[in-house]
């Protein structure tokens, strides 16, 4: 097994099972039957991203993007859906989830039919990607300002980061590897950003809600 193999794998077994990292918070949901201070726009994002990153896998037949991306867009349906359904803040959630999807189908309909060369297409929707992935993963710094003036990391979740942090690692190497910039670059700010979640979640620990 040669070493793009071997990180195709690493890429599709940790991605996967780092899609499950919003299981506990939205157990916590089920639980409550409200979202709480749980925040809407990293499930967005991933949901987003998940089906914009498929599309460029179908583009580019590469097998280890569109397993991943086929599994995360299913689940993040699954983890939309729900949260949706017990948002805090259903109009704002939905106007968001609304505006998100606009965007997605304008994209897709604008390289389906007005972009031609079958080139271009490839490097727009890799840009697409790129900062898809780059906002995906520095999404929960969204709440930075709130965090600090809370002193409380309720907002963040731990399994995220990790995942975040694992998956641009990986990801990164395989970009390398396969020589994609839309793959490696925008992972690279995944590092930065869960180092950054590491040390909120140690320095201002979330405070117990009944």
């Amino acid at each position: 097994m040669d070493a793009v193999s071997i990180l195709s794998l690493a890429c599709i077994t940790v991605t996967i099972i780092s899609f499950t990292a919003g299981m506990p918070d939205f157990i916590i949901i089920l639980k409550r039957k409200h979202t709480g201070s749980t925040p809407f726009l990293p499930f967005l994002m991933g949901f987003i991203t998940n089906i914009g990153c498929l599309l460029y896998g179908m583009l580019k037949w590469d097998f280890t993007i569109l397993v991943v991306n086929s599994v995360g867009s299913v689940l993040h349906v699954f983890y939309v859906l729900v949260y949706l359904s017990y948002s805090s803040n259903k109009s704002t959630s939905l106007r968001q989830f609304t505006i998100a999807t606009l965007l997605m189908v304008g994209l897709y309909l604008y390289l389906a039919h007005v972009v031609v060369d079958p080139r271009r297409v490839e490097s727009l929707l890799g840009l697409a990607t790129c900062v898809l992935i780059l906002f995906a993963n520095v999404s929960p710094m969204a709440e930075l300002k709130n965090i600090i003036n809370n002193q409380c990391s309720a907002s963040l979740s731990f399994p995220f980061a990790l995942g975040i942090f694992m998956n641009s690692i990986l990801w990164s190497l395989y970009g390398m590897a396969i020589q994609d910039v839309y793959v490696m670059i925008p992972s690279l700010p995944g590092v930065c950003s869960s180092l950054l979640q590491f040390y909120l979640l140690f320095k201002y620990p979330a405070k117990k809600v009944d």
